[in-house]
């Protein structure tokens, strides 16, 4: 799968990850899980093309993340940012 739709298909995923969280829930492994699908994804792709899909996605996250009025919502998606940037 090209860099571009896998670039779309994580950005739908932690969109709908983020808004199906409800305030209180233990979020942080179905994260952990959301994570090792794209790294396993990235994997397949050419160290460039994972290079710049990481990059592109861990900026749109972190923008929205800025950018979001529920608290629960930045807390997930800094987090994914975080694990996307560690895996590298």
């Amino acid at each position: 799968m090209p860099g571009r739709e896998l670039y779309g298909r994580y950005h739908r995923l932690f969109d709908e990850f983020v808004r199906s969280v409800e305030p209180g829930a233990d979020w942080q492994a179905a994260l952990r899980v959301h994570i090792e699908r794209f790294e396993a994804d990235a994997d397949a792709l050419d160290p460039g093309s994972a290079r710049m899909l990481r990059e592109d996605l861990c900026a749109q996250l972190e923008h929205e993340a800025l950018h979001s009025a529920r608290p629960l919502t930045s807390e997930i998606l800094f987090a994914a940012v975080k694990q996307l940037e560690l895996g590298g």
